[in-house]
């Protein structure tokens, strides 16, 4: 009836009017065509059989995934380890690391992931035996995991065993949380070998755009010495226990919100040179806001993280050597900030160049010596990977080192720094770049935040940071970095400058 309505009406119009009608009925049928569509695609349940892309198919529902690297690096330094050129202590070494990996999952509902490790070492930091043990290759994850979601309709993901805690672990490390500020490398004494921990993560979305991760870790270490071996930092000689609660929200649309809440467990180390690290009890609460998108016309990005530590510094067994008894057991009392906006090239007037320009600010609390009872400085938790530099990782304050008699085993220990940054990227896209070569360039004004080293003064230096990276082909990249540090007044007044500098080839599937 509707038809023959529609078409008495065309009867009473002119030939043009006819024609629009009839252009006017095809588009609305056309959309209509397509709603059908939608709504049949969104009925239809989910093909588990399908096997997705990437992954090979086992029969029975089971799918099988394989991925792998080779990275080699040649990496040197020069006055590093005590800036002074009067010390021959100018190294070269040959790093090869490769891995082999192994998904194995059951229609999404259960899924098991297994990756095999090796590094070998030529050079200055050659181990003893230079022949290729089984000492060399080790588990670097070994995990399982249950999606609760497809086995009961629960909205809960549950990973254990040793494994790389990140965010989004499909992106592999670049899937960290927020920027790895706090947790990211559970075992940074083997220089990025591995991160991973031995963890149980339980991660909750029955909230819309809200992730809640729960993890508990256990972390054991050792630092390399002499028969140095990539397994060797899997051996029980530091015993710390990670609590933490994650979250990830998305309030609005182009912004994410994270909050967390973490607990150290640091139980006695092991004497190293005789000497202990005290035992930490360390409790930090923060959060992170950030752009998911640039903002003002895709001109700007930008990204704020912040957070605060209490808890307990106890050195009250004895084995301190000659600490005083004020000192033995201190409240921790510290905090730590970054930020930084990024501008974009949003309008295309460099597209040639494609530039980004950085400006960032840290801040991390140092300890106050004359404080007896209250110790400030800040716990880098686990990121003490060189996310600064390099150049940084062996020449750190540690606030403990005067209780171990000058010891001082814990590298990468960032905090008592505060330092405005600088950092242009280019990525031109003409001939022969074609935006397959990316340039960085970078500046560090540092600063102490308390006068506690072997200088007189707080400048703890400038650095200079250049790295350029190049990507081959698909899977096949490489990169160069320089970084130099002129040390400042919170050093001796004979500190010289020093540099890293490293070549890096990495083929990945």
């Amino acid at each position: 009836m509707a038809l023959l309505t529609s078409v008495a009406a065309l009867g009473a119009e002119s030939p043009e009017d006819i024609l629009k009608e009839l252009e006017g009925l095809k588009q609305a049928n056309q959309e209509l065509a397509k709603r059908i569509e939608t709504l049949e695609t969104k009925a239809a349940p989910a093909d588990k059989s399908a096997v997705p892309p990437g992954r090979f198919d086992l029969g029975g529902g089971v799918t099988l995934k394989l991925n792998g690297d080779v990275r080699v690096r040649n990496e040197g330094m020069n006055n590093e380890l005590d800036m002074d050129t009067h010390v021959d202590d100018t190294l070269n070494w040959t790093r090869v690391r490769t891995r082999l990996g192994a998904d194995v999952d059951y229609q999404n509902k259960v899924g098991a992931f297994v990756q095999l490790a090796n590094e070998f070492r030529w050079g200055q930091q050659s181990k003893a035996n230079s022949g290729l043990t089984s000492r060399d290759l080790f588990v670097d994850n070994a995990y399982v995991r249950f999606n609760f979601k497809e086995l009961w309709d629960a909205p809960f993901v549950f990973t254990a065993g040793r494994q790389d805690l990140l965010a989004a672990p499909e992106l592999g490390w670049r899937g960290m949380y927020g920027e790895g500020w706090l947790l990211f490398d559970g075992t940074p004494f083997d220089g990025s070998t591995s991160i991973a921990f031995d963890s149980a993560k339980l991660r909750f979305t029955g909230i819309e755009n809200v992730t809640l991760d729960l993890i508990y870790g256990k972390i054991n270490d050792i630092t390399p010495g002499a028969a140095y071996s990539p397994a060797s930092h899997f051996t029980e000689a530091v015993d710390e226990d990670l609590y933490a609660l994650y979250a990830i929200t998305k309030p609005v649309e182009g912004l994410q919100a994270d909050f967390y809440a973490m607990h150290r467990n640091k139980n006695w180390d092991a004497a190293y040179a005789g000497f202990r690290d005290p035992e930490l009890q360390t409790t930090v609460l923060g959060g992170r806001l950030s752009t998911t998108k640039p903002i003002m016309d895709d001109y700007v990005s930008w990204a704020l993280e912040g957070g605060y530590q209490t808890g307990s510094v106890n050195s009250s067994d004895g084995t301190v050597g000659t600490i005083p008894t004020t000192t033995d057991r201190m409240q921790r009392d510290a905090y730590a900030f970054y930020t930084w906006a990024r501008l974009h090239d949003a309008k295309k007037d460099f597209e040639c160049l494609n530039p980004m320009f950085e400006a960032r600010f840290d801040f991390m609390s140092g300890d106050d010596p004359s404080t007896n009872h209250r110790y400030e400085g800040w716990d880098s938790f686990y990121a003490e990977w060189p996310k600064y530099s390099e150049l940084l990782i062996f020449n750190l304050y540690d606030s403990f080192a005067a209780w171990q008699g000058g010891s001082n085993p814990n590298l990468g220990g960032f905090t008592n720094l505060w330092f405005p940054s600088f950092t242009l990227n280019l990525t031109p896209s003409f001939e022969p770049f074609n935006k397959e070569v990316n340039f960085k360039f970078g500046y560090r004004y540092m600063s102490a935040d308390e006068k506690n080293g072997q200088g007189n003064g707080r400048k703890f230096g400038d650095l200079y940071q250049f790295k350029v990276m190049y990507n081959f082909a698909k899977g096949l990249s490489s990169h160069f970095e320089y970084d130099l540090f002129d040390p400042g007044s919170y050093f001796d007044r004979s500190a010289n400058n020093a540099w890293f500098a490293r070549v890096e080839l990495m083929y990945s599937f």
